[in-house]
């Protein structure tokens, strides 16, 4: 029975994904060269099959070359070492390994492509921004074994749980200068009383949303709204982009005691 790539290309979102659709006739056309077909074709010409199999190969690897660590081992570290260094006649050997390769690209390439967009909400205005810096900031909180929430630097400086619940009580006493009330239950010193992994995200989930909430409520005219804070003046745009920047910046401290202590950003990994 005839392995048909095609039945790899699944609708999604109403749509068969571009690069996906791209790739599907030369998939085709790998599987055609590597068997399926009667003997007088395959016997026609061992050279002519040879560069037909080595240009597809070329071409495939130009598509998804970029994709290299993300695709089966077999596929670039044997399949084409293997079937551009073998001569004239000798590929048939590796037809079903073939196949049964480019099935696992194409379903691997499918699922990359069902990741989270690691660009998503960059240059798309505040919403977007803030959208793209909450899920950095609940990704790497996640990815940090709970033992480390302990981890500090140095003495007297903030621990891993300290500036995530720093990050969280920021969030909600400026947005409280905007208008919103801090949660009763959120205290001065909850930041060094709220030291679980459980907790701390809790609370910085619940931070983050509060800000999208609120900002995308917000009215235009009320962005230039006077408010005081710390003895300042200030508006309620400036608030909006404090509390962005603080964000950013605590999230810049926090990639580097991830990396201190082994831990990779899932979105650079």
């Amino acid at each position: 029975m005839r392995l048909d790539p095609a039945a790899a290309f699944q609708p999604v979102e109403g749509g068969i994904q571009r690069p996906l659709l791209d790739c599907e006739d030369i998939l085709r056309n790998l599987l055609d060269t590597f068997g399926n077909r009667p003997a007088m074709l395959r016997a026609q010409g061992n050279r002519f099959e040879n560069e037909q199999v080595e240009g597809a190969l070329r071409k495939f690897d130009s598509l998804f070359g970029h994709l290299r660590s993300s695709l089966p081992y077999c596929f670039y570290r044997e399949i084409i070492r293997r079937f551009l260094s073998k001569r004239k006649g000798k590929f048939a050997a590796y037809t079903v390994r073939m196949k049964t390769c480019l099935l696992a690209v194409v379903l691997g390439t499918a699922a990359l492509h069902a990741q989270p967009d690691s660009l998503e909400g960059l240059w798309q205005g505040y919403d977007g921004e803030w959208g793209h810096v909450s899920r950095q900031l609940i990704a790497l909180a996640e990815a940090t074994p709970a033992d480390k929430f302990a981890w500090r630097p140095a003495p007297g400086v903030r621990s891993m749980s300290e500036v995530y619940m720093h990050i969280a009580l920021a969030n909600f006493y400026l947005l409280s200068v905007t208008g919103p009330k801090m949660p009763p239950e959120l205290k001065q010193d909850s930041e060094k009383k709220i030291t679980s992994k459980a907790e701390v995200i809790d609370w910085l989930k619940r931070s983050l949303d509060a800000v999208k909430t609120a900002h995308a409520a917000v009215k235009h005219d009320d962005l230039a709204r006077k408010v005081k804070v710390n003895g300042r003046d200030a508006t309620v745009e400036g608030m909006y982009l404090r509390i962005i920047v603080h964000a950013n910046e605590h999230m810049g401290q926090l990639i580097a005691y991830a990396r201190m202590n082994g831990i990779v950003p899932p979105w650079s990994s």
